[in-house]
């Protein structure tokens, strides 16, 4: 699949090599009545008004394809000295995919314990209940079900996903210490795994939906405000498990180092989680470069001097698009540069585990045109969590 852009309207000073992502921030995805597929756009090394991208479509749908441009020529990078002026169009070409008639829906393997994190695609649960109608990762009521996302459940490629419920999470965590370094995203989750995916479920509330920063935390959640309180799980999956929250903003603010070094030394960790990168997209003077020659710094002291011996997990920051907010830079193209930027560093530590949030990324999960927030939806949250629990219970 080609995609060609009109002519280049400025030319940067700053080489493309240089940059973690192309030079223009563009969305696309295939749109079909029963599937939707992510498509992550490559530029072509010479004619760089020329995208394209190898794309597999593993079941039956018609398709388009959605896109949104947002910035072009590295405009991205410095989104604050530029308007947000997004173009968005859909495909006048359509492509039907159907299976032979004498072919069997192919019996696929149960994915690995990353395999959540990989490429997929979100489709509509009556169709993967009639697609694949023995599989227990479609075998949910609305009562039970809290892994679907506008009715949809993503469903990564080429494997059969493995479901692993809140309670067997709990078992997976029984009698274990989990220390937290990330941004109020990661809060998020541990909200949602301590209530067991109660907290903020009415679909109607549009501020805790999106934007939970003015709860009273103090209150309601003393260990998402002060690192010596712990997260205790016991209290509702009897499972006797502890998570120290430490709320990390930029790893470029200030040296993290020693800080790590004093609460790692309060507790005795067994699994380390962390999430960087979120409010360095935000700040205008830091450069996706930059931001993974920190990373790689600190990810490397994490796993050499801190944490040599436990389960580390590191977290990718979210997928944004689709809006603009006030006195920050996020946008679609610096979501996929610093999302690279934690890629490439993770795979240079074969011991540590990626969990890739953003890959879950759709346009209609974002909640900036309602609330002005970076964050996700709530309903999101479950399947970030899904991930996770795949990273945490894998041998």
């Amino acid at each position: 699949m080609e995609r060609k852009l009109g002519p280049i309207p400025a030319k940067s000073a700053i080489k493309p090599e240089e940059h973690l992502a192309p030079a223009d921030s563009l969305v696309m995805t295939a749109v079909g009545q029963w599937t939707q597929v992510p498509i992550t756009l490559q530029q072509h090394p010479k004619q760089t008004n020329v995208y394209f991208a190898s794309v597999r479509l593993n079941h039956e749908d018609l398709y388009r394809l959605d896109t949104r441009i947002e910035y072009r020529s590295y405009f991205w990078e410095t989104p604050t000295k530029h308007y947000y002026r997004p173009f968005r169009f859909l495909s006048s070409n359509k492509l039907i995919v159907k299976a032979l008639l004498t072919q069997k829906t192919p019996e696929l393997p149960a994915c690995e314990p990353t395999a959540m994190g990989k490429e997929g695609v979100w489709m509509a649960k009556a169709e993967y209940q009639r697609t694949y109608p023995l599989d227990f990762y479609g075998m949910f009521g609305v009562a039970q079900e809290d892994h679907a996302v506008n009715n949809r459940l993503y469903v990564p490629n080429g494997c059969r996903p493995q479901y692993i419920s809140t309670g067997q999470a709990a078992q997976c965590l029984e009698g274990k210490v989990v220390h937290v370094w990330a941004d109020n995203n990661l809060r998020r989750n541990l909200k949602v795994f301590s209530s067991g995916n109660r907290w903020c479920s009415d679909p109607t509330d549009v501020e805790c939906i999106c934007n939970d920063d003015d709860e009273d935390h103090e209150e309601l959640y003393p260990w998402a405000i002060d690192p010596d309180v712990p997260l205790v799980i016991n209290k509702t999956w009897h499972a006797s498990t502890e998570f120290y929250f430490n709320r990390v903003d930029s790893i470029l603010s200030r040296d993290w180092k020693q800080e790590i070094k004093v609460g790692s030394q309060k507790s005795q960790a067994d699994i380390v989680i962390v999430g960087f990168g979120n409010d360095d997209a935000a700040l205008r003077h830091v450069s996706p470069v930059r931001f993974q020659h920190a990373l790689n710094d600190l990810l490397s002291y994490l796993v050499y001097t801190v944490y040599p011996t436990q389960r580390i997990i590191v977290r990718t920051p979210q997928f944004f698009c689709c809006g603009s907010i006030y006195a920050s830079s996020w946008n679609s193209g610096r979501s996929e540069a610093f999302t690279k930027a934690v890629r490439d560093t993770v795979e240079q530590f074969p011991s540590v585990y990626l969990w890739d949030v953003h890959r879950l990324g759709m346009p209609e999960h974002m909640c900036v045109a309602t609330a002005g927030t970076a964050y996700t939806t709530r309903s999101v949250l479950n399947v970030e969590n899904l991930q996770l629990w795949n990273l945490v219970c894998a041998p």
